[in-house]
């Protein structure tokens, strides 16, 4: 039985949590939409960097897609944000 759940943390432009079982995804929606350069860039690489790594402590992603409307990324839920919203969060880093 699949349930969606509020996410905690930070919320992105749109974002859901579905459990299933022991399995919890997040997935996020980005408004295309007056989305700075900046912000697609980051959103970019750490979709980029997440298809490329694979470790039992980091967050794994579960897919991504895009249309002219947003970019959507599904990925394993983290309660405390993930890299992602960390990089979103504190573009300094």
């Amino acid at each position: 039985m699949q349930q969606a759940v509020p996410a905690r943390g930070k919320p992105q432009s749109g974002q859901i949590c579905i459990v299933q079982g022991s399995l919890c995804l997040c997935a996020s929606h980005f408004a295309a939409d007056g989305m700075e350069i900046s912000v697609e860039r980051r959103i970019r690489g750490a979709v980029g960097l997440a298809e490329e790594i694979s470790h039992p402590n980091l967050i794994t992603l579960a897919g991504n897609w895009e249309n002219d409307e947003a970019i959507y990324v599904v990925e394993e839920y983290a309660s405390h944000g993930d890299l992602l919203q960390d990089s979103l969060s504190c573009p300094e880093k």
